[in-house]
């Protein structure tokens, strides 16, 4: 057993566990990404003590073995990556002024210019799903992941996704409610997690911090606590069933992700035993994937980059190098950082931490802005930490910018038609929703 992986993994769990508590505290939206680390660093103490392990690689056959030194360097690295992180987005926050009593996480129902953009954000859900319904309908999983048949019909009901935030900021739960469910549909049909992510997870986080605001007793917070928590993981389990190597990876136990763990380890042996690094590749492709309609615009066509997680999928498997079928192995943001950059990627705990910081600060005490940005957070928060770094930013290749197109358009003429609040008015929103804005 070795005591030095152990007990650096144990810091990292009281590190992740404790910032997630102050930021909870604190009622600041990033408490769900140190949900996210607190998640994974639990699993990475279980591999601590499991110790050395062998794996198969699927292509060749042959056995890669995880050594006691690679475990007790990937304990050691997520530790320092992780205080980075909580460096980068305590002290921005701190700086950016990011304060409990200035988080606003309710709506007036009869908000100006919020109807109109309501309906035209459910038209699109209803028309972006049928159409994206006969187009999926008889494929599934892979046919996804090679992007066969990715087309407006999806742009548009992703970016309906703020209907879904929208309502349940305006405390319309049932609608909310509701609304996800077209989305949870694909999520089991082609059995992408991503489709939760976009609806039933930002409206969870809407959820349980109303809950926080609204200062409920503890027996009531835990209740609802559980009851977020539980059908979160249970939507991802039933996701997930089809999908045996996430299950049947060492010490899964059946948890979503509980693996990646090990493909952590995977990919730091490999890393060190070719000594090949990808450098900026995810990076870049992240930079494109946001600016990406805009250089369409342009007809500008960005250089084909090989993502990181596809080249890990060669270090885990073996599979060779331009292979016509797409696979795609992210092993958490740890591994994105190292088989980039080896030691130094541990810097990009401070990049990550400032950029989810910053966001948060532009959605403070903005609830149209947080309604509308809020589901493009989980899923940029989520693939950040899983180590999809390039697929954390695909969102923005339309439907994004088609979201806030359209919320802005209508929540501006309606506060321009209809009145609206000062600045200062909006940065502290009363705590009685249906009050009406004032003339």
């Amino acid at each position: 057993m070795d005591y030095v992986a152990i007990s650096l993994a144990s810091v990292n769990v009281v590190l992740s566990v404790a910032r997630l508590w102050r930021t909870l505290k604190s009622r600041r939206l990033i408490a769900a990404i140190w949900l996210l680390i607190s998640y994974f660093s639990i699993f990475l103490l279980g591999l601590a003590f499991a110790g050395p392990f062998d794996h198969v690689r699927g292509w060749h056959h042959d056995v890669v073995t995880v050594h006691a030194r690679t475990i007790r360097y990937m304990c050691g690295y997520a530790l320092v990556f992780n205080g980075l992180f909580a460096l980068a987005e305590g002290g921005l926050g701190w700086v950016l002024g990011i304060r409990p009593s200035r988080v606003a996480w309710q709506i007036a129902r009869n908000k100006p210019g919020l109807g109109v953009a309501g309906l035209v954000f459910l038209g699109m859900m209803l028309a972006g799903a049928a159409s994206y319904w006969t187009e999926m309908r008889g494929l599934g999983y892979h046919n996804y992941v090679q992007y066969d048949h990715s087309s407006w019909s999806q742009v548009f009901l992703w970016a309906s996704s703020p209907f879904i935030t929208l309502s349940a900021l305006q405390r319309r739960y049932l609608r909310a409610a509701l609304a996800t469910i077209p989305f949870l549909v694909f999520a089991v049909y082609l059995d992408v997690r991503s489709f939760a992510l976009l609806s039933l997870v930002p409206a969870a986080v809407v959820f349980y911090f109303q809950t926080l605001a609204d200062r409920k007793n503890l027996m009531m917070l835990l209740a609802r606590s559980l009851v977020v928590f539980f059908l979160l993981v249970g939507v991802s389990a039933m996701v997930m069933h089809k999908k045996a190597e996430d299950m049947s990876a060492p010490g899964a136990r059946g948890l979503p992700d509980a693996g990646l763990v090990y493909g952590m380890g995977i990919a730091f042996q490999m890393t060190d035993e070719v000594g090949v690094h990808t450098g900026y590749n995810s990076l870049t492709k992240y930079g494109y994937n946001l600016v990406n309609p805009f250089l369409r615009l342009f007809k500008y066509k960005p250089p084909k980059i090989e993502d990181t997680p596809v080249y890990i999928a060669r270090l885990m498997e073996g599979i060779p190098a331009g292979w016509p079928i797409y696979f795609h192995f992210p092993a958490l943001w740890y591994s994105d950082a190292y088989v980039s950059f080896g030691a130094w990627g541990v810097v990009l705990g401070l990049l990550w931490g400032a950029v989810l910081s910053a966001w948060e600060r532009l959605m403070l005490g903005r609830p149209e802005l947080l309604g509308l940005l809020l589901p493009f957070y989980t899923w940029h928060g989520y693939m950040l930490v899983r180590g999809a770094t390039a697929i954390a930013a695909v969102p923005f290749m339309y439907s994004a910018y088609v979201a806030l197109a359209v919320g802005g358009i209508f929540l501006l003429s309606g506060k321009l038609l209809g009145g609206g609040r000062s600045a200062a008015q909006t940065a502290y929103w009363p705590e009685d929703v249906t009050e009406a804005p004032p003339p």
